[in-house]
């Protein structure tokens, strides 16, 4: 974050030319960090001229170019994929994590994993739900803050999401689960259709962790982000947040054949397992010690 800590690191790297990687995580229109007056006058503004920049999204990449960083010092590259958690699973064996859920012969189930904040749009999947088939149920898991200066208003926006529930009568159709989640490769492996509404992210790291699992996708469209990963109609859908859009596409998604999920599952690991980035990090921490 642009934080003093965070600053004052990168004022010593540049300060005494040491090596440093900096990883641009969150989606804004400029990258930058606070840096003394006094540290530009002399060693010149932004970031250190030799700083490695991760980015970790086409979207952040641009940014970084935008704002005047040197293409050659950025390298762009999704957050690792835990390779032994998150991978394409037999019926069998989702059969078996599938019996600590009660699940009707026919549901399907829709998740959608993140913290409760508003930005992350779970009340937007209980309009979708309302609209969709009484066969489709939804689990809405992830971490709640409870304490700091957005408890207030994410205890707020669960509260309403729980009035909407009543309101809709979606009370059977709907699991809110509003903690840490230790095991997410289990909810994503049994769940059909894997969704985030966000209106905002640098990668949205589920999207993948999902697709490496084998569980079709719909998000919705911030290019540079999602679009890397998600194709349409091959492993899910993006599209705008309308609650019938959404509701379609889900319904087209569950149809989506395992041969490509597969596929899907094998392309992800390929590119974004811990064994790919960590030996990509390897190479680049050999690069600039030399």
């Amino acid at each position: 974050g642009n934080v003093n800590v965070t600053s004052a690191a990168i004022t010593f790297a540049k300060v005494t030319k040491k090596p440093i990687i900096i990883e641009i995580v969150n989606l804004v229109e400029r990258v930058r960090y606070y840096e003394p007056r006094f540290i530009s006058y002399f060693w010149g503004a932004g970031y250190p001229k030799h700083a490695k920049i991760v980015a970790i999204s086409k979207a952040l990449e641009d940014v970084c170019i935008k704002s005047g960083i040197n293409e050659d010092n950025i390298w762009s590259r999704p957050n690792p994929i835990d390779e032994t958690k998150f991978f394409f699973r037999t019926e069998l064996e989702k059969k078996v994590m599938l019996r600590k859920f009660s699940k009707a012969k026919d549901e399907k189930i829709i998740l959608h994993l993140a913290k409760f904040m508003p930005r992350k749009k779970q009340d937007f999947m209980i309009e979708v739900l309302r609209i969709l088939p009484e066969k489709f149920s939804l689990i809405l898991a992830g971490p709640l803050v409870t304490k700091g200066p957005l408890a207030d208003r994410d205890e707020k926006y669960l509260a309403s999401i729980k009035k909407l529930i009543k309101q809709y009568d979606l009370t059977k159709r709907v699991t809110i689960i509003s903690e840490f989640i230790n095991n997410p490769q289990e909810l994503i492996t049994i769940s059909d259709i894997f969704v985030l509404p966000s209106v905002w992210e640098g990668l949205g790291t589920p999207i993948l962790e999902s697709l490496a699992c084998g569980t079709p996708v719909i998000t919705n469209d911030i290019p540079g982000v999602f679009d890397q990963w998600v194709k349409n109609g091959q492993n899910g859908y993006i599209c705008k947040l309308d609650p019938k859009l959404w509701s379609g596409k889900i319904e087209k998604a569950v149809l989506i054949n395992q041969q490509n999920m597969y596929s899907s599952s094998e392309n992800i690991l390929e590119n974004a397992s811990t064994e790919v980035i960590d030996k990509q990090y390897h190479n680049l921490f050999k690069e600039l010690s030399n």
